[in-house]
């Protein structure tokens, strides 16, 4: 059902846990697959649980002790995911749940993997790495499509029409590449005024493509506009002082930004200017430190040794 900005923003400020489910581990990622029936979680126990939207049960659980699970993704196929490696070697990987074998890994990573992102339109995805590179992978081909030398770390993301790529950069400047001519370097770059005491953790566009949200590891959150990098709306007053990597996100209808936060409480603000406007309890125990909108149905997943699945107030079915 199609809701106007204003009314969906109130939806999302309405929402309650539904279904809890207690993790073997911390969790270090979910997500959604994109038909958003089915939601996967990895934990540091080497373990992915794979959740029924429709119901809130846990469907399946698989093991990965040899290598390990992190920065989970469903590729465009509900029972196909990628996710990098925690052991052994520092490859990704990509693993039929139906078969639970590997369709095929990727290797060239020569140190940990910080983030993986699906594209949200073709088989491509970017990686970034503590190895100081950020690199574009093709589903189809065990060799990366493109490395980009970065000086200290770098986060990648997407636009919502699978065109663009942004790279975020020594958390201080953004790169936007072409995916049709990325080899020719990017086509926009802006510097921002660096905070050397935060490092950015992730990087995402909003639904529309116009602003893009910077996450840190620190008490603050920033969302800057996606065509000249100038800054939107500074977020701030959720806790985090152990530092954690706490990736902030769009709601869809791009009125609102959430992040979890050290406390265990969902904090949110209003992306236009940056006024903290509640928070959500689900009782989270530790910090919450993976979040996730369903994208058709009005799902939240959240995430720290648990798994928090929220939907909206009965007003708004």
């Amino acid at each position: 059902m199609e809701r106007n900005a204003p009314v969906f923003s109130d939806m999302v400020k309405s929402f309650k846990p539904a279904k809890k489910y207690t993790s073997s581990a911390r969790i270090n990622s979910l997500a959604f697959s994109f038909d958003g029936e089915h939601l996967i979680s990895a934990n540091d126990n080497d373990e992915l649980e794979v959740f029924q939207v429709a119901d809130g049960s846990i469907h399946r659980t698989l093991h990965s002790k040899k290598y390990g699970v992190a920065n989970v993704n469903y590729t465009h196929h509900h029972t196909q995911v990628i996710y990098s490696s925690t052991k052994s070697d520092h490859s990704i990987r990509y693993h039929s749940l139906h078969q639970n074998v590997y369709i095929r890994h990727f290797p060239g990573h020569t140190d940990r993997v910080t983030s993986l992102e699906m594209s949200p339109i073709e088989d491509q995805f970017l990686s970034c790495s503590t190895d100081r590179t950020m690199r574009l992978w093709d589903l189809r081909k065990p060799t990366c499509a493109g490395v980009m030398e970065v000086g200290q770390s770098a986060v990648g993301c997407f636009d919502p029409e699978g065109i663009i790529f942004a790279a975020g950069v020594d958390s201080e400047t953004i790169k936007l590449y072409d995916l049709r001519t990325f080899g020719r370097g990017p086509f926009s770059t802006f510097k921002l005024t660096p905070d050397r005491a935060l490092n950015w953790i992730s990087l995402k566009f909003s639904l529309e493509g116009n602003a893009i949200l910077i996450s840190t590891n620190g008490q603050s959150l920033k969302v800057v506009d996606a065509f000249d990098g100038t800054t939107r709306a500074l977020l701030g007053g959720h806790k985090n002082t152990r530092k954690l990597n706490l990736k902030g996100t769009f709601s869809p209808c791009g009125e609102l930004v959430l992040s979890g936060s050290e406390d265990g409480f969902i904090h949110m603000w209003n992306s236009k200017n940056g006024d903290h406007v509640g928070k959500l309890d689900g009782q989270h125990p530790n910090a919450v430190t993976s979040l996730a909108f369903n994208p058709f149905f009005d799902v939240i997943a959240s995430s720290c040794t648990h798994v928090c699945l929220w939907l909206p107030d009965e007003q708004y079915d």
